[in-house]
């Protein structure tokens, strides 16, 4: 299922194996979540470094139009 690889899908049936399984088959999920969290840290200064080296972005701090 599709559902089980995307972050809130995840996150609850993580905690559901917290609460009512002792802990028991969290490595899917975990792998999950960490994946979903490494890539959204990697995506944001890659975004920042693309945004302005884009002609027509927005000039950079102290720069003048």
């Amino acid at each position: 299922m599709i559902g089980q690889g995307l972050p809130p899908s995840a996150g609850l049936t993580a905690a559901r194996s917290i609460l009512y399984l002792g802990g028991v088959n969290l490595t899917g999920p975990l792998t999950v979540l960490a994946v979903y969290a490494a890539a959204g840290t990697l995506l944001v200064p890659v975004a920042a470094a693309w945004r302005q080296h884009r002609p027509g972005g927005p000039p950079a701090a102290g720069q003048t139009a």
